[in-house]
């Protein structure tokens, strides 16, 4: 399930050209916005890992 989400999520990103339009915003290259937005979803992933390892260690919502 894990893996079928975060593919998922992925195509649904990339596939509206999301770093696309913020090497255009930004005027940075394609491939930097690429790594940046890979990048901040990487971390995202950590950190939701360790919040909700948070949450079931306290036993209870934030």
């Amino acid at each position: 399930m894990c893996v079928t989400q975060i593919t998922s999520w992925g195509v649904v990103y990339y596939a509206f050209l999301a770093p696309l339009q913020i090497a255009w915003a930004s005027g940075s290259s394609v491939e930097l916005a690429t790594a940046a937005s890979t990048a901040a979803q990487l971390v995202s992933a950590f950190v939701g890992i360790c919040v909700g390892r948070t949450i079931d260690h306290q036993g209870r919502t934030l």
